[in-house]
């Protein structure tokens, strides 16, 4: 024997003659290199729930061998495929029936090569990490440096969990079948002791909980990785979600400083507002209690960073009408303060209108103005903010009334202070001329619709 590579006769030099190892050739380039990007691909696609793809990958690259060590997992059973003969359906055995076997034989394969000291990146070590995938060898692929982010690690520990389950439900199906085959046997149902042996194996997934395997992971995430912190408080339980949606409120950067931060406060926002939603539903058994107060903390929190970005101004009507009455009308009517453009005052009067509840945006808009006509400042640019304040009650005959008053309001201002071009400027340019005609329309319709409202029936008022 030359060599236990299964393709050592086509590695043979040409003009050469020689047993030596160093006779042989590899077949492109450097062979040690090619192994080991091809079983890296092979555990990527593994991970991604794609063994026959990651089998069908070693084929077309001459390493046939290796697929076929790999698929020995499927278990024994029918299915239904047409006879070509027949043109029948007939029941057609697939799987493998010695699948206990073929697992013990990867876990002391997984052990082996866990016991080489391999550099890191080299094939030997991404064999090793398959091998203590497919077996559910979580102890060596753990220490598998392939094993090294937080993501691979827990997709080692559940596929290893899972195939505990699938081990012992496997157990139990063939000691019942060998129960009642003693006399005829069926296949598959002669490796009870490597059966039992994978199951002793794999003893400790079977009492694993989540917050066991939490703390198992728990040094693979970084302090900073929030993320990830998040993930872990899910697969704990409704506890964890509350602490960590808690502690991660309480340390938001408010002003939204850093692209980290901004990032972060999205990700609670919709977290929270999702996790808020659950409450709502038919089952309780979703819902957390004392999200709700968190939630409004969050939220105000980002629609506060989305008032500090004058292209994001038309999504805030959207998030601040998630927020509790009180809280809108504290914080909204101050946002709206900033806007100069007659383009963002019409769409964000008309987001709130079809967002909000009926008439709370004339109870916003009023608030608006009397901010913006409090100002102090005696400058013409303050003037001129002045006036456009009014505008916000121009845009629906609804408001005109209010908009009459404060029209008013500021003229009487202006007068009073000695501002005459300025009021002039506002009653010519900013004030709507039918604006007095509007007011005495609506009031004519609402007086109409009061007697109608007071007709007793009889036609007497």
């Amino acid at each position: 024997i030359q060599s236990c590579h299964p393709d050592a006769p086509l590695l043979v030099q040409d003009g050469k003659n020689s047993t030596s190892v160093n006779a042989f050739s590899p077949l492109f380039g450097d062979d040690e290199e090619a192994d080991a990007i091809l079983l890296q691909s092979c555990l990527a696609l593994m991970l991604s729930g794609r063994l026959d793809q990651a089998m069908e990958l070693c084929r077309q690259c001459g390493q046939s061998w290796r697929a076929a060590a790999w698929g020995g997992g499927s278990p024994q059973g029918t299915v239904s495929a047409p006879n070509r003969d027949t043109q029948l359906m007939e029941k057609v055995m697939v799987g493998n029936p010695h699948r206990a076997l073929w697992k013990r034989q990867c876990w002391n394969l997984s052990q082996k090569l866990a016991q080489q000291q391999t550099a890191v990146g080299t094939s030997a070590q991404y064999e090793g990490a398959i091998y203590a995938f497919l077996a559910g060898d979580t102890t060596n692929a753990l220490a598998n440096p392939a094993f090294g982010s937080w993501e691979r690690s827990l997709q080692v520990v559940l596929h290893s969990s899972l195939g505990r389950i699938e081990d012992d439900l496997y157990y139990r199906h063939n000691h019942n079948r060998r129960l009642i085959g003693k006399r005829l046997p069926f296949a598959g149902t002669d490796l009870e002791v490597q059966e039992r042996e994978q199951l002793q194996a794999t003893m400790a997934l079977q009492n694993m909980t989540e917050v066991d395997l939490c703390g198992k992971l728990s040094s693979r995430i970084e302090s900073s990785d929030r993320l990830r912190t998040a993930m872990e408080a899910f697969m704990i339980g409704k506890s964890a979600v509350s602490q960590y949606i808690a502690n991660e409120g309480g340390l938001l950067d408010t002003s939204g400083s850093s692209a980290l931060d901004v990032a972060h406060l999205r990700f609670l926002t919709h977290l929270a507002l999702y996790i808020d939603s659950l409450s709502a539903s038919a089952t309780t058994a979703a819902s957390l209690p004392g999200v709700e107060m968190v939630k409004n903390t969050i939220l105000l929190k980002y629609v506060q960073h989305l008032a500090t970005r004058p292209d994001l101004w038309r999504m805030i009507a959207l998030y601040a009408s998630l927020l509790p009455k009180e809280t809108l009308l504290e914080c909204y009517p101050t946002l709206l303060t900033r806007v100069n453009s007659d383009a963002e005052r019409r769409g964000m009067l008309k987001d709130a209108r079809d967002l909000f509840p009926p008439g709370l945006d004339l109870v916003i808009l009023r608030r608006v103005v009397r901010i913006l006509l409090s100002d102090q400042d005696d400058s013409n640019r303050a003037d001129v903010r002045k006036m456009k304040a009014i505008l916000w009650l121009c845009y629906y005959n609804e408001h005109a009334s209010d908009a009459l008053i404060c029209a008013n309001s500021l003229l009487r201002q202006f007068l009073l202070e000695d501002k005459l071009n300025s009021a002039c400027v506002f009653a010519d340019k900013f004030l709507p001329d039918d604006i007095a005609a509007t007011v005495v329309t609506q009031t004519q319709q609402q007086n109409a619709g009061n007697d109608v409202a007071n007709d007793d029936g009889d036609g007497e008022i």
